[in-house]
């Protein structure tokens, strides 16, 4: 039997090293949303991170939320991943969910699934307080991303003799002047108007964007006009909690409000028909209601009005009808959390159990007809 020299048998090991060892293919580059909560005490947080990876490793930096409300909360994170997991560590936080609390630093192995695109599990939770670690309760984690590619086709604005080149719609989510609507609206726009009422009582305002989410096509803008000086008291909330499948609901905009169906609001109602849209994608609702092309932006509302997603898409197929999408409320709030402007969303409940006719002559008022050019 030939014997190995020990230079050889280093090459041997580092042979057998190098041929065991698998190239990673995974990719978590990207924004992550969703939501997490410590496991006994059932106290639940909106979640966002963004992660740019390298190899087997990513570093990004996330932002958390309680969802009642409060303080915002901000960390630096690490991941290291593996096939169908990952590990997850804060690195430093900065702010606080709430006055006076210390924010529980997280560390531990998640289960992750490349195929949906989904960070779940269980980790531990300890802060460390004059060099003491302290345990915390435990935090779950449910986290998506979304992918670039699209799935059905998202109704886009167009016109014809006139000097706009499109429109779609919006909702105001602060009275101070913010809006909210499609990315797909306003992207590459140079200038952008909103238009909200009618008749005599009709204005029109100059707007700006101030921050964009590409992948969950939505956009926040800011009235930037000397004449507008703010709506009052909006009277319907904004409701981050998750429809069930079955809820009436009923969408506000306006249809090619440039190319033939003038401009006059339009209101259409159906169902909740799933709580994933295409490919279980988890940001979307699917809906049996209709929209067409000038309805993106527009908002998604429950019979007690309460605004509960914004309108982006449709599938479009000789062998489908009626079926569109919404994205989520909570998605749009994390976007929100993520941006430079304080913003105060509404809390009135006066909507609830009045006829749809009133909560539709009440909230039109509040829905734009989105211009750009």
């Amino acid at each position: 039997m030939k014997l190995l020299t020990p230079h050889r048998i280093i090459l041997a090991l580092l042979m057998l090293v190098f041929s065991t060892v698998t190239s990673f293919s995974q990719d978590l580059t990207g924004a992550w949303a969703g939501r997490v909560w410590q496991a006994t005490s059932g106290a639940e947080f909106v979640y966002a991170m963004n992660l740019e990876q390298r190899g087997n490793t990513a570093i990004g930096r996330a932002v958390a939320r309680p969802a009642g409300g409060g303080g915002l909360g901000e960390w630096d994170v690490s991941v290291t991943v593996y096939s169908n997991s990952i590990h997850f560590k804060d690195l430093s936080a900065t702010g606080s969910p709430s006055p006076g609390s210390s924010w529980c630093i997280k560390e531990g192995r998640l289960n992750y699934d490349p195929r949906n695109n989904r960070i779940h599990g269980t980790i531990e939770g300890y802060a460390i307080v004059s060099g003491i670690r302290t345990q915390c309760p435990s935090i779950s984690f449910d986290l998506y991303k979304k992918t670039d590619s699209p799935k059905s086709e998202q109704p886009a604005a167009r016109s014809v003799g006139n000097s706009w080149t499109g429109n779609g719609t919006s909702i105001i989510i602060d009275a101070k002047g913010i809006i909210a609507t499609n990315y797909h609206v306003v992207k590459d726009a140079s200038e952008i108007e909103v238009d909200f009422g009618k008749g005599d009582a009709k204005r029109s305002y100059k707007c700006e964007v101030i921050v964009t989410d590409k992948k969950n096509d939505l956009a926040i803008l800011r009235i930037n006009d000397r004449r507008f000086s703010g709506f009052g008291v909006l009277p319907y909330t904004f409701k981050t909690s998750m429809a069930r499948v079955g809820d009436s609901v009923f969408a506000l905009g306006y249809p090619k409000a440039l190319s033939g169906l003038g401009a006059e609001i339009k209101y259409t109602r159906g169902d909740v028909s799933a709580l994933s849209g295409v490919d279980e994608d988890p940001t979307t609702y699917t809906l049996s209601l209709s929209i067409q092309p000038g309805n993106s932006g527009g908002p998604l509302f429950d019979f007690n009005g309460n605004l509960i997603g914004i309108t982006n898409a449709k599938i479009v197929s000789p062998d489908v009808d009626n079926i569109s999408y919404a994205i989520k409320s909570l998605y749009l709030k994390n976007l929100i959390e993520l941006s430079s402007y304080r913003i105060t969303l509404p809390t009135a409940t006066s909507l609830g159990g009045k006829p749809i006719t009133e909560q539709i002559e009440t909230l039109s008022n509040y829905v734009g007809l989105v211009k750009v050019r």
